[in-house]
């Protein structure tokens, strides 16, 4: 081999060396960039980062809060998908004042773009808490209409999740399955005292950084009853009103121990040592319970009920 050819393949296996390099340290790089994205976060650095996150992606402002072991997001919206402007001028020079709704809640109680803007606040929360190198036990992000002056439909919109869920089922991922089952949907009537002029106004009106919620740590006291109160509006509202089915009274008041009883058993929870059914459809039976004991519910195994059209 001629000395040119030598020093030829010694600068061909150079150059391939020195690519190959180059990829892995390429690769390095990233996997060290991808390692930093998932590096622990603390909880005062995901209260910062929530807010910007959500402005970002979603132009939403959010404001968050830490009550013990539970993280509040409050989310304060107008409704409408409107433009409303101002114009002026000074001089030579034209002021344009404009104010634009982002999200168009054209349904009273479930506005889909507000539906679908909390669905995506909630994913969010959801990538940051699982970073969390000291989880919280529960977070929850409040809804409300700061437009809102009609005391008689002056509620917060709350979804409360168990932090834990969040992890193994997949809850503020998606609104489906048992995640969405674990996902408490509830409202919380607001305050509105009286004006010195006798007026009963909403504290929530223009409040922008939530100033008004009633903060608690939540307990799983508390959310295993909101729990069952979702499970049972959801069974009979949401779904009812997808496939409507036909029940006898016994059979209402068998899925409503089949929910109960699925509630308590998926948070391990045994603080209620009796439980009484009231049912008060049609206006009849008002006031009359059925009592059965913790231990009754736990060994129960009836199968779920049998749909049946209604019409």
């Amino acid at each position: 081999m001629t000395r040119w050819k030598r020093s030829l393949n010694l600068s061909a296996r150079s150059g391939r060396r020195r690519i190959s390099f180059l990829c892995l340290a390429g690769a390095a790089l990233l996997l060290a960039g991808g390692c930093g994205f998932r590096q622990p976060l603390s909880r005062r650095e995901m209260l910062s980062l929530l807010p910007q996150l959500c402005e970002h992606r979603y132009q939403a402002q959010v404001r968050c809060k830490e009550v013990g072991d539970t993280l509040w997001i409050y989310l304060a919206y107008t409704p409408g998908r409107q433009g409303s402007a101002n114009v002026r001028e000074k001089a030579s020079e034209l002021y344009i004042d404009y104010a634009v709704a982002s999200f168009n809640p054209y349904r009273t109680e479930d506005p889909a773009e507000l539906r679908f803007l909390a669905q995506k606040v909630l994913k969010s929360a959801r990538e940051l808490l699982l970073r969390l190198d000291k989880p919280y036990k529960f977070f929850i992000l409040a809804l409300t209409d700061i437009q809102n002056k009609n005391v008689s439909v002056g509620y917060d919109q709350l979804y409360i999740a168990y932090a834990e869920d969040a992890r193994r089922h997949g809850v503020a991922k998606d609104f489906s399955g048992e995640a969405y089952s674990r996902l408490v949907w509830a409202q919380e009537k607001i305050d509105a005292p009286e004006d010195p002029l006798g007026n009963k106004v909403l504290k929530s009106y223009q409040d922008k950084d939530g100033e008004h919620l009633h903060y608690r740590d939540m307990t799983t006291r508390e959310f295993v009853q909101k729990q069952i109160e979702w499970r049972i509006y959801k069974r009979f509202t949401i779904e009812y009103n997808t496939v409507p089915f036909d029940l006898q009274p016994q059979e209402k008041r068998a899925e409503i121990l089949n929910i109960a009883q699925a509630v308590l058993k998926a948070y391990n929870f045994k603080d209620f040592e009796t439980f009484s059914l009231g049912d008060g459809s049609f206006l009849t039976g008002a006031g009359i319970y059925v009592t059965i004991s913790r231990k009754e519910l736990e060994e129960r195994s009836l199968p779920g009920i049998t749909r049946k059209p209604a019409f």
